[in-house]
């Protein structure tokens, strides 16, 4: 079954490893990456993804605030919060907004394809 997966990310070389990554994974197709809140609302608009992995601070708003519009969109989209700002305040307001994953870019990196896959062989810092 082939996933589409949409990037909300800001950070060019973020963004750009976890395209790399994730398009070695069998069944991914990659959406172009927004890296706003408008470039992802305008998206969502437009595609229909299945995946969208989504950064908390973006320059024109703030990601948590993008998941309704992601699960209006597509209800049945898997949300994954990749995030340097891994606070247990930000976990439990994106995890109640109906975010199905809350990951720390430094330390579980990998675990998004873990998920989506079962392996990873990226890592990244800070």
């Amino acid at each position: 079954m082939m996933r589409n997966i949409l990037i909300v990310e800001d950070n060019k070389l973020v963004c750009d490893r976890l395209m790399h990554m994730l398009t070695a994974i069998s069944g991914v197709a990659m959406l172009d990456p927004a890296t706003s809140f408008a470039s992802a609302k305008q998206a969502l608009a437009t595609v229909k993804a299945d995946w969208v992995i989504l950064d908390i601070q973006l320059p024109d708003g703030n990601g948590i605030d993008l998941i309704p519009v992601i699960k209006a969109a597509n209800p049945q989209a898997t949300v994954v919060m990749l995030t340097n700002h891994a606070f247990s305040a930000h976990r439990k307001r994106s995890m109640d907004a109906g975010a199905d994953y809350f990951l720390d870019k430094s330390t579980e990196f990998c675990r998004l394809a873990e998920i989506l896959d079962g392996g990873c062989t990226e890592q990244i810092n800070g």
